[in-house]
């Protein structure tokens, strides 16, 4: 405030100073000095002046009034903005800032009630000086400059460290934006995975489920396989089974459910009697075959119900020995078929000899068959019964083939065994 007072007492002495310049000019000169020491020209007539505040005319009474409207006319011509102001503050002479005088008195009250309140801002801010010094008046200003440099020197390396904390968030969060595009790369091979997993665990136990049902289906067929292995064919082809006609008589044997044997209490006639002897004689066949084993000179012709052995006398003749008969049992049976049991007897003889034979050579025990047969004669418990039906009793040729067939019941299982 007291610098404005002094910069315009300034100015007023200095227009005071111009215009007594002024007025020393000799009369007739066509010019007269400006502010700046330069010469404008004398106007004839006084001139009409325009307020620049509420823009009303009026007459001025200095030749300065000329250069001041030129110049306001060059500034609005520049398209310049004047600030009534600044034009005021600025002008050195009073006529530089043409304005009337009611814009004049608005001016100064308003610059005098600016005064008053800048006055009690002075007034307030002393009181509130006087009062922090009495307050403050044992403090030790050095010390206090000392840790506002200290203060200022941890600020510095403060601001330096944030510096080098936000270049390094940046760098972490570049190193953030990476590991997250890495992640999610990441995340959807994760879920490629997991899909491929799912694929492969249900193909999995698809496999295991059939694998499963496999083994159980090996298993299976092993059982069977085993039960097959342990199973003869020949006993499945004939049966051989001893059973009891009736309570109270003796057991008699059967082959293919044909009985071999005749009591007085159970009447059996030849046709089942001949067919017995007609699948006797086919087994025995057959066992021969697959031991390799025959009776010199022997053929077995097996015609079911009317099979025989013939055999060769060696003179280029043969004799056919019948196993069927017919007709009466008195005396019993018929001795046209004692021949053709004698040579079947012979043969069974040889087969069991050859398979215990071929049993030992092969490391085996030695066989212990049912019954010891002895040319047409098989031995039960010490007791020897024939084969052959004339001069024989029913019971004891009955128990002579039960024995033979049991015979020819293990010859089958063994080769079997031999086989498998």
């Amino acid at each position: 405030m007291y610098r404005s007072v002094i910069v315009t007492s300034e100015k007023k002495d200095t227009s005071k100073s111009m215009r007594e310049a002024s007025s020393a000019s000799p009369p007739g000169s066509s010019a007269t000095l400006s502010s700046e020491g330069g010469s404008i020209p004398t106007p004839q007539s006084p001139p009409r002046c325009i307020c620049l505040n509420c823009h009303k005319q009026f007459r001025g009474v200095d030749t300065e009034l000329q250069r001041v409207k030129e110049d306001t006319e060059q500034v609005e011509e520049d398209g310049h903005a004047r600030n009534l102001m600044n034009l005021i503050n600025n002008a050195e002479i009073p006529m530089e800032a043409p304005v009337c005088r009611d814009c004049a008195d608005a001016m100064q009250n308003c610059m005098k009630r600016e005064m008053e309140m800048l006055e009690d801002d002075c007034i307030k801010y002393g009181n509130l000086i006087g009062d922090l010094k009495s307050r403050h008046t044992n403090v030790n200003v050095a010390e206090y400059r000392a840790k506002i440099e200290k203060l200022k020197r941890d600020e510095y390396e403060l601001s330096n460290e944030l510096r080098a904390l936000i270049l390094e968030e940046e760098k972490v969060d570049r190193e953030l934006a990476a590991e997250r595009r890495a992640l999610e790369q990441t995340t959807v091979q994760e879920e490629e995975l997991w899909k491929k997993l799912r694929d492969y665990h249900s193909y999995m136990i698809k496999n295991d489920q059939d694998v499963r049902e496999i083994n159980m289906e090996i298993r299976y067929i092993e059982s069977q396989l085993r039960m097959l292995s342990r199973t003869s064919v020949l006993s499945l082809a004939f049966p051989i089974e001893v059973s009891l006609s009736s309570p109270s008589s003796l057991p008699m044997a059967s082959i293919n459910g044909f009985r071999l044997g005749r009591l007085p209490d159970v009447q059996i006639d030849w046709p089942e009697i001949n067919a017995a002897w007609g699948q006797a004689l086919l087994l025995l066949d057959i066992l021969m075959a697959r031991a390799h084993c025959a009776v010199a000179g022997v053929e077995f012709i097996t015609l079911h119900s009317s099979s025989s052995i013939r055999m060769d006398r060696g003179n280029g003749t043969a004799k056919e020995y019948p196993l069927y008969a017919s007709g009466s049992w008195k005396p019993f049976g018929n001795k046209n078929m004692d021949g053709g049991a004698c040579l079947f007897m012979e043969a069974l003889a040889l087969l069991c000899n050859t398979i215990s034979e071929q049993v030992k050579k092969d490391g085996g025990t030695a066989i212990m068959w049912p019954h010891r047969m002895k040319g047409d004669k098989l031995i039960e418990n010490d007791m020897e019964y024939t084969v052959k039906m004339q001069f024989n009793a029913e019971e004891r040729w009955t128990r002579a083939m039960r024995a033979m067939l049991l015979n020819l019941k293990w010859a089958a299982a063994m080769i079997n065994l031999e086989k498998a």
